[in-house]
């Protein structure tokens, strides 16, 4: 039987980029505050906002696609072989 990472890869995708974004986001929105002020006094008018919110989008995308990568049954093989597939090592 195989594990279901790798029966329904996009599931596991999907799953990791929102857990991503939302612990991204999480951290970035506690931070905004201070780097928006930090960056007005001495950056007026700068994209730096955009930016940090274009990484929180790009941080999640590249989890998403990393675990899709990880749930290629090749790639789970290898991984399973160090230990680190999505089923225990027998």
């Amino acid at each position: 039987m195989e594990p279901t990472q790798v029966v329904h890869p996009w599931k596991a995708a999907v799953r990791t980029a929102l857990q991503a974004f939302l612990a991204v986001a999480a951290v970035a929105t506690m931070a905004l505050p201070i780097v928006v002020e930090f960056v007005e006094q001495f950056w007026p008018g700068s994209p730096a906002v955009a930016v940090i919110v274009g990484a929180v989008a790009f941080v999640a995308a590249l989890a998403g696609l990393l675990t899709r990568i990880m749930a290629i049954p090749a790639v789970n093989d290898l991984l399973t072989v160090i230990g680190l597939g999505a089923e225990p090592k027998l």
